[in-house]
C-alpha cells in the first residue's frame, strides 16, 4: 500500500514539474499567461466571419500576453534601435476622426506627420501603440528576440480566436450581441460595454489597456480599443480542412489578418470572430497588437 501511495506522490510531483508557469513577465514588464491546448469551433455566430465554421484543434500550449503592447514598451524599442517606422518614412499615417454624433466617424484619411508618437489623439503611456504598421511590429519582435533570446511572435488567428473565447461560444466571452436580428443597425450593447472600447464609449480614440473586464483567462480588450494583427496573411475564405495549428502564409496575397475590433467599430464588427485584412505597410491609429510567447524549457516549474 506504501508503495502505491508513493508512486501515485511521484506521479503527482512529476507532474507539476512538468507544468509550465501560468504567468510570466518580461524584462519590458509585458505579462503573459499560460494558454493550455485544445479544440474549439473556431467562427461560429457571426456573420462577420467570412468562413464556415469548424473544429480547430491547437496541439500545443502557448503565452500570450494579457494586455495591447504599449506605448511605454514600445518606446523602448525606439530608445534602444532608432528605428524609424513606416509612418515617419512615409511622411504620414492613417486615421478616422470622430464626427458630431459619437457613432459616425469620416473615412479613412491619410494624414500628414502621424506616427506612433502622434497618433491623431490624446494619450498616455498605458496608451496601446498604434499607428504602425505589421512590418514595424515584426521589427519590435526581432529586436526583443535578439535582446532577450526569447522566441515572442504575432498569434495566429485561430490562436487569438481561442483565446479570446476563453472557452465560450457565444459572440463574446460574457454573452451575446443583445439586439438580434439588428446587428448592423444599433451602436451599443450592454454586453460590449463592460468589456471594450468600441464607437459608442470609446470617445473616438483607443483608451490605456486593462480597464475593462478581462475574460477568465485573464485577457484584457480582446475587443475593440485596437484591432490586433495576426500572422496569418487574410483570405476571405479559409480552407474548411485547415484545421490543426492552422496558419495562413501566402505573401503573395499582400495582407495580414487582424482581430478584435476597434475603438470605432459596431458591435457586429466586434466578436470574437470578427475579422478583416490590412496591407503590410499600412501604419493607422485603428490597429495594434499583443504577443504570443512559445513555452520555452524555463517556462517550466
Amino acid at each position: 500500500m506504501k508503495k502505491i501511495i508513493l508512486i501515485i506522490i511521484t506521479i503527482l510531483l512529476f507532474a507539476c514539474e512538468n507544468k509550465p508557469k501560468q504567468k510570466i513577465v518580461n524584462p519590458l514588464g509585458m505579462t503573459f499567461v499560460y494558454i493550455e491546448s485544445g479544440s474549439y469551433v473556431m467562427g461560429p455566430k457571426s456573420q462577420h466571419y467570412a468562413s464556415q465554421p469548424r473544429e480547430v484543434t491547437l496541439t500545443k500550449g502557448f503565452y500570450i500576453q494579457t494586455t495591447e503592447t504599449t506605448i511605454t514598451q514600445w518606446r523602448e524599442f525606439i530608445k534602444k534601435t532608432g528605428y524609424k517606422t513606416s509612418a515617419e518614412i512615409d511622411g504620414f499615417g492613417w486615421s478616422k476622426f470622430k464626427k458630431k454624433y459619437y457613432y459616425e466617424y469620416k473615412n479613412h484619411k491619410k494624414i500628414k506627420g502621424l506616427y506612433w508618437n502622434n497618433p491623431g489623439y490624446k494619450f498616455t503611456e498605458k496608451h496601446p501603440v498604434s499607428m504602425i504598421s505589421w512590418n514595424d511590429t515584426l521589427k519590435f519582435i526581432s529586436w526583443l528576440n535578439k535582446t532577450y533570446g526569447v522566441f515572442y511572435r504575432l498569434p495566429t488567428e485561430a490562436e487569438w480566436e481561442y483565446a479570446c473565447r476563453a472557452g465560450t461560444n457565444t459572440h463574446f466571452y460574457n454573452g451575446n450581441l443583445t439586439k438580434k436580428g439588428k446587428e448592423l443597425g444599433y451602436i451599443n450593447d450592454s454586453n460590449l460595454d463592460k468589456i471594450a472600447w468600441y464607437g459608442y464609449n470609446s470617445s473616438g480614440s483607443p483608451q490605456p489597456v486593462g480597464l475593462k473586464k478581462p475574460n477568465k483567462w485573464g485577457l484584457y480588450d480582446m475587443y475593440g480599443n485596437v484591432k490586433e494583427f495576426c500572422q496569418d496573411n487574410f483570405k476571405l475564405q479559409i480552407p474548411i480542412e485547415n484545421v490543426k495549428d492552422p496558419l495562413i502564409i501566402d505573401k503573395s496575397i499582400g495582407l495580414v489578418a487582424y482581430r478584435g475590433g476597434a475603438w470605432d467599430d459596431i458591435p457586429a464588427t466586434s466578436t470574437s470572430s470578427s475579422r478583416g485584412g490590412i496591407y503590410v505597410k499600412k501604419s493607422t491609429n485603428l490597429c495594434g497588437f499583443r504577443l504570443v510567447k512559445d513555452v520555452a524549457p524555463e517556462d517550466y516549474k
